[in-house]
């Protein structure tokens, strides 16, 4: 496997992976082109961009839980990142320079390539159920919210045209930097061909088509690379003094692991650290417009989503020609295909075999990647089939069902519990059936004898 995998990259991209420790560096080597005239950002400048970093939004409809019993889809985009990267063109070229007090304004800002600015929100005009701007709660988690009055936000040039369209934000602009040397569209190409290659290997049934999956999907990973705080250094019990001596007003943390060796934890200088943030920061914003436009456009039409999962969304399946229609209307493009940009419904199901006749008929959502759909279908022989689409994030599958199991209940039911406000209790080892491993500090591996997640909402 790891032969063939090395041959498939020497062939694409002509790189090996020997010289490699990650995919993200092998594809942002192979995008190489791309980022000729793009400049890397450090220190403060890059701290600033990072600020702009929003991922995808995972939520429910306005934060709220539901319970639906009727025909859904799970409506997906197709490969919705490398669908940003062909739809922004290309990376910003040149240097970012400051917005002074004669360029702050949107007059200038509209005829610049791209920029970051810090804006205060004075007026959200049009409220939605998958608001456009976040704001991270007491636990660190990120909350989109459309009471965002009086905050202040930085933003790209994307975000904030999205925020003028689909909410009709006004604001203040306070600070910023901006870019106007014009874009290197070498990554439209470049997006282009790994796309239609991997179209062609798909058709063919060539395994090979996932390594151009991969290398689309990583190619933009390398661009937001945090840098790294610290480094973890493993050092005999003879070299320890020495270290010490040389290193010690670096040493942040010491460990004595099990084999006698030692763990120093030592901080970095990352003064030096580059990065092109800006990148990044189009890119994800890219992708959200490519949801905008469908999801806001389904809200006006009176069409409810009930969750939002980065690149997917559930919507009735009735409503989809009526949101196609009106889609092609407003953008002159086709909604529904196998092209970037466009979206398809994207059930998969081992038990019903018959693909087309998949079919999601009732619904729970409890809270972030925490939802089960049912699924209704044939199989090829004609026989009703029925099965589960389970997400919850942090607890296996296997455990969810070994609950069940044990409780004999069906999953819709452990959820309508889950729903009602239950604390649930699921064992991740599934009766010790399921190996569960602990990764200890002084580098240990060990098997969880017990290991139990409590799961409420």
């Amino acid at each position: 496997g790891y032969n063939k995998f090395r041959e498939w990259l020497l062939k694409i991209t002509t790189l090996d992976i020997d010289n490699y420790v990650s995919l993200p560096s092998i594809a942002n080597d192979s995008y190489s082109e791309c980022f000729e005239g793009v400049f890397r950002v450090k220190n403060v400048v890059r701290e600033y961009i990072f600020q702009a970093m929003v991922g995808g939004r995972t939520m429910l409809n306005g934060n709220l839980k539901s319970k639906i019993e009727m025909v859904l889809d799970d409506f997906d985009a197709v490969s919705l990142y490398p669908s940003a990267m062909f739809r922004l063109g290309g990376y910003l070229m040149g240097k970012p320079k400051l917005l002074t007090d004669g360029l702050l304004n949107m007059e200038w800002l509209n005829m610049v390539d791209g920029y970051i600015v810090d804006i205060k929100i004075t007026k959200v005009g049009k409220e939605r159920g998958f608001p456009l701007l976040s704001v991270k709660n007491d636990d660190g988690v990120r909350v989109f919210t459309n009471d965002v009055v009086g905050m202040v936000k930085t933003v790209d040039k994307i975000s904030l045209e999205d925020l003028v369209e689909f909410q009709e934000v006004e604001f203040e602009l306070i600070r910023g930097y901006y870019w106007n040397e014009g874009r290197n569209m070498e990554l439209k190409s470049k997006i282009d061909f790994f796309f239609k290659e991997r179209v062609k290997k798909k058709k063919d049934k060539n395994p090979i088509e996932s390594v151009y999956k991969l290398l689309m999907n990583a190619a933009y990973g390398k661009t937001l690379l945090k840098p790294f705080e610290s480094d973890s250094k493993i050092v005999s019990e003879k070299e320890r003094e020495g270290f010490i001596a040389r290193h010690y007003n670096q040493i942040q943390e010491m460990n004595e692991l099990h084999n006698g060796s030692h763990q120093i934890k030592v901080l970095n200088v990352i003064d030096k650290h580059f990065n092109n943030a800006i990148c990044g920061v189009e890119v994800l914003a890219m992708s959200k417009r490519i949801m905008n436009e469908v999801m806001c456009l389904a809200e006006d039409l009176g069409i409810k989503i009930y969750y939002q999962d980065t690149d997917s969304m559930h919507i009735p399946r009735e409503n989809i020609p009526e949101l196609a229609k009106a889609f092609r209307q407003k953008y002159n493009r086709e909604l529904i295909g196998a092209g970037m940009g466009q979206f398809h419904s994207d059930f998969k199901s081992s038990v019903i075999t018959d693909q087309d006749t998949i079919r999601a008929t009732e619904s729970v959502f409890v809270g972030k990647k925490c939802y089960i759909d049912k699924l209704e279908g044939q199989t090829l022989q004609g026989e009703n089939a029925v099965d589960y689409h389970i997400r919850m994030k942090g607890c296996s599958g296997e455990s969810i069902l070994w609950w069940c199991e044990q409780n004999r209940k069906t999953p819709m039911e452990l959820y309508h519990k889950l729903y009602d406000g239950e604390r649930i209790e699921l064992d991740q080892t599934c009766g010790g059936n399921k190996i569960c491993f602990d990764y200890t500090k002084d580098y240990q591996v060990r098997t969880k004898e017990q290991f139990s997640r409590r799961v409420a909402f």
